[in-house]
């Protein structure tokens, strides 16, 4: 599957060095064909970049530049050339919003079709893209790069707004559960570079997955939490098979490593070093506990799941139309929210089986992608040749699980992010056609020309495109009338 034998600094000088000719001169012309090669993954990961530091980025600026930074890759790598299954599993994510729409008559709230048309095309770009551990590699160190990055912007939006070393840290994302999230990207990839790969990029790896642990600590979201240590568990897990298999302790001492850096840089930047006159405690886990313990994870949350359900039922093919939970939500019995935060309930509400149906095919290639590259179970040579294989399935499973509890499809960024590390985890065990059928080749650009036609017409129809959809208390509706409930 175009897995490379090794992915030391070697290996990644040759990819970033200049290249040279026999006199040692800077050969111009292949540097010119380096470029062009590589611009267009330059151009679609720039758009990751670019959404770092635009917050929810629900502008059509935001939206509109993120497919068209994706666009470029999916051409230049012949994505056309992956199973039909993919395509089309891809497309469904945006095509059931613009059903959803069209069968309700009403375009508020095709926004979410646009990012998730954004993700399907970077999904299918990626996953054509990074068909060798080099260049999975690179990916890696970029979303581990962008993490730490995203939590120095978030460090200096804390330090600046909030007055307590114990308040949550929201980030750029503007809520603590979903930059918990984006951490947990950067984490998973450095984590496991850190432990698998070797040089100094192991060591960049390793910097940027402390700073990311950090970040989750620091966000107080319990959840997301959670999720962090199964992350960690699963790269430890790896460093053994690596150190027992070659007798060596340094895998497992760069986790030690990480985890001594995600536990002492929030007492550090809690200290009164950056807090005169405080006393913030010793407890690295305070943020999470003084909130009252990962047991109030449920609360409202089951109701508005059972609500939803309800909904759904009693609106089983195309549900009661986008941005409609918040008023269902009272005549069945909960407080009115605008998403039931899970992200199969509120498809399975607002758009019945047509909503859902993307969602359930998401769970059906987690499963398949889970098994398929656990299967044989990888030995210690296997680990070491691709790093970011194993981070990105890793962060693949984390971001599938956090949809469980909260609605990050909404954001751009994390969306972006997730089909990043899916088609970087999908790569290996994608097989990538050597000539294209008619067929599939007509699957595949229909597919990508109707995610795009479908970021058009919310650009241009949805009146809710810029607005987010959480009104204020007195905005949500607090009785059935008007509802769409024939009961």
């Amino acid at each position: 599957m175009g897995t490379d034998t090794s992915v030391g600094t070697d290996q990644l000088k040759g990819a970033f060095g200049l290249p040279r000719t026999a006199d040692g001169a800077v050969d111009a012309r292949e540097l010119l064909m380096r470029i062009g090669r590589g611009a267009p993954a330059f151009i679609a990961l720039w758009g990751l970049f670019w959404l770092t530091g635009r917050g929810i980025a629900t502008e059509r600026l935001d939206v509109g530049l993120a497919v068209a930074t994706a666009i470029p890759l999916w051409v230049a790598s012949h994505a056309w050339r992956l199973p039909w299954w993919l395509h089309a599993g891809a497309a469904s994510f945006p095509l059931s919003i613009a059903i959803v729409a069209l069968a309700h008559g009403d375009a508020t709230g095709t926004v979410r079709g646009s990012k998730l048309a954004y993700g399907a095309i970077l999904f299918l770009a990626i996953a054509a893209w990074a068909r060798t551990a080099r260049r999975r590699m690179i990916v890696g160190l970029l979303v581990a790069g962008l993490g730490a990055g995203a939590f120095v912007l978030s460090w200096s939006a804390w330090m600046t707004v909030q007055p307590r070393p114990w308040n949550l840290m929201k980030g750029t994302l503007d809520w603590h559960n979903q930059f918990a999230m984006e951490m947990i990207f950067g984490l998973a990839a450095g984590i496991f570079v850190a432990v698998l790969g070797r040089g100094v990029w192991s060591i960049f790896a390793a910097l940027c997955a402390a700073i990311c642990g950090a970040g989750v600590v620091l966000s107080g979201s319990r959840y997301g939490f959670a999720l962090a240590c199964g992350v960690v568990v699963a790269a430890l897990a790896a460093a053994l098979i690596v150190g027992l298999r070659e007798k060596q302790r340094s895998p497992v001492v760069r986790w030690l490593l990480v985890i001594a850096g995600v536990v002492l840089l929030p007492l550090i930047l809690r200290s009164p070093l950056f807090f005169p006159g405080t006393s913030a405690g010793l407890n690295p886990l305070g943020t999470m506990t003084q909130r009252g313990g990962f047991h109030s994870l449920g609360g409202a949350r089951i109701d508005w799941w059972i609500a939803a359900w309800r909904i759904g039922a009693d609106h089983p093919l195309t549900g009661t139309g986008l941005l409609t939970f918040a008023d269902e939500a009272v005549c069945y019995d909960a407080v009115a929210q605008w998403h039931p935060h899970n992200e199969w309930a509120y498809a399975w509400a607002e758009g019945g089986i047509v909503g859902l149906l993307p969602m359930l095919l998401l769970v059906v290639g987690v499963v398949v992608l889970v098994v398929r590259s656990l299967r044989p179970m990888p030995d210690a040579p296997a680990l070491r040749a691709d790093p970011m294989r194993w981070g990105a399935v890793a962060a693949t499973v984390a971001a599938v699980g956090h949809l469980v509890v909260e609605y990050d499809l909404y954001y751009t960024m994390l969306v972006g992010l997730m089909a990043t590390v899916g088609g970087t985890a999908v790569a290996p065990v994608a097989a990538l056609a050597r000539r294209s059928s008619r067929a599939l080749t007509v699957v595949a650009w229909t597919g990508v020309a109707s995610a795009v036609v479908v970021v058009l017409l919310a650009i241009v129809g949805d009146p809710s495109f810029t607005t987010w959809p959480w009104p204020v208390a007195e905005g949500y509706s607090h009785s059935c009338i008007g509802s769409s409930r024939t009961t």
